[in-house]
């Protein structure tokens, strides 16, 4: 990804009935710079990011920046969050700033930020020259949520206290005044909220440590504001690209699932499987449109005895239908980008395309594509049946 500043970018436009003024065109251009940086250490290092929150749908949407939208978000998976933090430091120089929790001046963010460190973006409610207050993009972990039968609360609950500790420690403190008990122990808690930084390796170490138990993940910024905003992990499987701007940018591959808009009602149930057999609870869904998600855990004491067991809960979120309009070259370019990947993941898989005939055609209010692939695939193995003499 290479940002190539463009003098006619920096002009005032009239994007969708909404005028974007020269000046945050500039703010934009900075921004797609530090986005262009980001994107040369992730490689560098093989580090998976996406688009997220209204960079995502600016992207799917708009093919660039919704017009009232002054940031670019982005975002990774808690274990690639981590290891950029372990690089940022030697790897960004210069005007670009890497800042977190440990170099904020006290901000209490669970996210990081990439500043430009040549200009200035002061935000409400901070004061100048407090630290680094260059123009940013923001970048947020992605975690997991383990919200089943077999959820480890212990971890939930001093994840919520640590954080607390760093948020908000004088209220905190008014707890423990109150007589308020803390899982972690009036003497730890009083210390930690005294000791942010503490608390913070301890909450970071906490949460990396626990990673890699659960299918389900979000944003731990989401979950303590209460937004309930949780996707099945297979969503991050993979990226696409997609045109932002002058560029194009990773959107992840279940973006459509991630862009839905949810209604806030569920149904949830639970269910076994011991071997073939399988039993689940009955529960009537009246939705019209929903997503099904599958949160499952293994038995593993009958693993010892050679049965295979696992049981779970199915949560039943009902969403409304959201749709796009697209005009006939951005369809078309669209099912091409589609038909590209699902070729390549055929090769991926080592199955040689001998020829192909797919054509791409409008149909009624859309476009379709279809054609005939002559494929070869390994479908044996090679076996030595040399046999030795005595």
């Amino acid at each position: 990804m290479n940002y190539n500043k463009n003098d006619d970018f920096l002009k005032e436009e009239n994007r969708d009935g909404y005028i974007v003024s020269p000046l945050m065109k500039k703010v934009w251009s900075v921004e797609l710079d530090l986005l262009s940086e980001l994107d040369r250490v992730c490689k560098k290092y093989d580090i998976k990011y996406y688009a997220a929150f209204g960079t995502l749908l600016g992207a799917v949407r708009n093919k660039g920046f919704i017009p009232w939208d002054d940031d670019i978000d982005v975002c990774m998976l808690r274990d690639d969050y981590a290891r950029l933090k372990e690089v940022a430091k030697d790897e960004f120089s210069g005007k670009y700033y890497y800042q977190d929790w440990y170099n904020s001046c006290g901000r209490t963010w669970i996210f990081s930020k990439l500043r430009n460190s040549e200009t200035t973006a002061i935000e409400y409610p901070d004061k100048p020259e407090e630290f680094n207050q260059g123009i940013f993009i923001d970048i947020f972990p992605i975690d997991e949520f383990n919200d089943g039968v077999n959820s480890n609360l212990e971890f939930k609950v001093v994840q919520r206290e640590l954080f607390n500790c760093i948020n908000n420690p004088v209220n905190v403190m008014k707890g423990i005044i109150a007589g308020e008990n803390y899982y972690l122990g009036i003497d730890n808690t009083v210390a930690l909220c005294n000791d942010y930084i503490q608390s913070q390796k301890l909450f970071e170490k906490l949460t990396l440590e626990n990673y890699g138990q659960s299918d389900i993940v979000g944003y731990y910024y989401d979950e303590i504001r209460g937004n309930d905003r949780k996707y099945p992990k297979n969503c991050f499987e993979d990226t696409i690209y997609m045109q932002f701007e002058n560029i194009k940018i990773p959107v992840p591959t279940g973006y459509d699932y991630i862009l839905k808009k949810y209604t806030g009602r569920e149904k949830t149930g639970y269910f076994m499987r011991l071997g073939d057999r399988e039993w689940k609870q009955a529960r009537k869904v009246s939705f019209l449109q929903y997503d099904s998600i599958l949160n499952t855990h293994s038995m593993k004491i009958l693993k010892m005895f050679g049965i295979n067991g696992t049981f779970g809960k199915i949560t039943y979120r009902e969403y409304q239908k959201t749709e796009y309009l697209r005009n006939d070259s951005e369809a078309k370019e669209i099912l091409q980008e589609k038909i590209s990947d699902f070729l390549e993941s055929l090769g991926e898989k080592g199955v040689q395309i001998i020829s192909k005939d797919v054509k791409i055609e409008t149909k009624c209010d859309g476009w379709v594509a279809h054609g005939e692939l002559v494929v070869q695939e390994k479908v044996g193995t090679q076996v030595d049946t040399t046999q030795k003499e005595d």
